[in-house]
């Protein structure tokens, strides 16, 4: 998993900024990072705000500059885009090794540090918005996250599969689902 440092700022500046600032921060993370390329006029016309509005917000991220944040953005992006065999050879032959226990043992460890960091990455404003929503206003953000899941037990195997079925079973019998 690659970093995205701007959406990370953008997410901890999330509970101290002022209204309409949270406003267009929302904006470039609803459809990170693609929004970040819009123009100030309409970033502002989507959140319903001033221009100024949203280079306030550009200012307070630390960017002397709209152009300098999108510069900061095209960085950000290439260093994602790298092709595996660059990423393969970054990490190292021996990252986990050739074995089905090594595979699992790094994959866990990545598993591990993506939840970890999803979880840091949620500000306690948005958490405790998101505990007074009903369960129903949840299944967007639910369905989003498994699509990830669905995606690594299936290249886990047919194992992993029948036992994501089984506890979708059981959840089902006792309604949680």
């Amino acid at each position: 998993m690659v970093p995205s440092p701007i959406a990370d700022d953008v997410r901890r500046e999330l509970g101290i900024l002022a209204p309409a600032e949270r406003k267009v921060a929302r904006i470039p993370l609803a459809s990170y990072p693609s929004a970040g390329f819009e123009t100030v006029v309409t970033i502002a016309e989507r959140a319903g705000v001033s221009a100024p509005t949203v280079l306030r917000l550009v200012s307070r991220l630390g960017y002397t500059s709209f152009p300098d944040l999108q510069a900061a953005l095209r960085k950000e992006l290439d260093e994602r885009s790298a092709s595996p065999l660059s990423l393969y050879e970054t990490a190292g032959a021996g990252a986990y090794g050739h074995s089905t226990a090594g595979l699992v043992a790094h994959s866990s460890t990545l598993l591990t540090q993506a939840l970890t960091q999803t979880l840091t990455d949620v500000t306690r404003h948005d958490f405790a918005g998101a505990l007074t929503l009903p369960y129903d206003s949840l299944v967007p953000t639910l369905a989003v996250i498994e699509t990830p899941v669905a995606a690594v037990v299936t290249s886990l195997g047919d194992g992993a599969h029948q036992h994501m079925k089984r506890g979708e079973e059981t959840a089902r019998r006792v309604d949680l689902v």
